[in-house]
């Protein structure tokens, strides 16, 4: 469990993981120099629970705590939990029963905020599926998602592989992690089951607005992507695409926000290179994606005025 400034969400969260009918685990609550009193926090429940170990490192990163959860963690299986989110009694159970015979298990969870909360599961109920079957539903149906906390992974495999979290990629670090994983096993299990909670909350990196520092660590997810791509088997062909069309749209929208910002004309231009690049191998690309990459790359400046101004008339016709 990474842990950075969580404190107003670690009461509930702990009492959760102690409430799970599965017992045997351990906790690594790997404290990332928060400044916060989570410390406290974590020191009191290891003092109550053995099963909670507390280890204070320097502030570096999500992906850094998680590596230093890989490199401690002593069980057969790893599971990763936000420290901002909680877990129903039988998440573990029911992931540890479905790992059996399977090298990976993935849940649905649920999608909470202050007005609704919303149960988020597979829609073709539970199935056992080739790793090569799957990269469908990860990669283009959007049915499973590239999130560490809702699956079940063997620690043997990810040791032996040596995977860790990418530390330089802080958006689609999750999915490149996975995508190393994937590609040393065999047989996946679906659960159609919701057991996890996730809190999406004012101070949640998807509910953050757009600034010069986040987009700079947006635009990793450009190198996220590009390492997905290598990652994907040949025969995987249709995904390819699809994802060279995603880092497209995407790498052509960030490049539009660095007009925003303070950013230099040399990081303009290799990022623009970069997304030409794709483009030159990216084939049966739709009309409409491919009038929107033109206008990225081309008229950033005119596309981001014209939207502003198409904002103020719809304010004005709301009023």
């Amino acid at each position: 469990m990474p842990i950075y400034n969580s404190s107003a969400f670690l009461d509930n969260l702990f009492l959760s993981i102690q409430n799970q009918s599965f017992i045997d685990f351990e906790v690594l609550l790997i404290d990332d120099g928060s400044t916060d009193d989570s410390q406290i926090k974590c020191i009191n429940i290891t003092e109550k629970d053995k099963r909670f170990k507390y280890i204070k490192k320097e502030n570096e990163g999500v992906s850094s705590a998680r590596n230093t959860g890989i490199e401690k963690a002593k069980g057969k299986f790893l599971a990763f939990i936000d420290s901002d989110d909680y877990i129903l009694e039988n998440h573990i159970m029911m992931m540890v029963k479905g790992i059996e015979n399977v090298d990976l298990v993935t849940t649905g969870y649920f999608l909470k905020d202050e007005n609704e909360c919303r149960k988020k599961v597979l829609p073709n109920g539970n199935m056992v599926i080739k790793t090569s079957n799957f990269y469908q539903y990860l990669l283009m149906d959007y049915s499973v998602f590239s999130f560490p906390w809702n699956k079940l992974y063997r620690k043997s495999i990810i040791d032996s592989q040596g995977i860790f979290f990418n530390k330089t990629i802080y958006y689609g670090e999750d999915l490149v992690f996975l995508m190393e994983y994937l590609s040393h096993v065999k047989k996946i299990r679906l659960l159609k089951t919701a057991n996890y909670v996730y809190l999406n909350h004012d101070k949640s990196v998807s509910s953050q607005k757009i600034n010069q520092k986040n987009l700079i660590s947006r635009m990793t997810d450009v190198k996220a992507m590009k390492q997905t791509l290598r990652l994907l088997p040949q025969e995987c062909r249709i995904e390819k695409q699809f994802i060279k069309q995603r880092l497209l749209l995407e790498g052509s929208y960030y490049y539009k926000l660095t007009f925003l910002f303070d950013f230099s004309n040399k990081e303009k231009a290799e990022l623009k290179s970069q997304i030409i690049e794709v483009k030159k191998n990216t084939t049966n690309i739709s009309i409409t994606n491919t009038l929107k990459i033109l206008s990225n790359l081309y008229f950033p400046r005119f596309k981001i005025k014209l939207q502003n101004t198409l904002k103020k008339i719809s304010l004005k016709m709301e009023r």
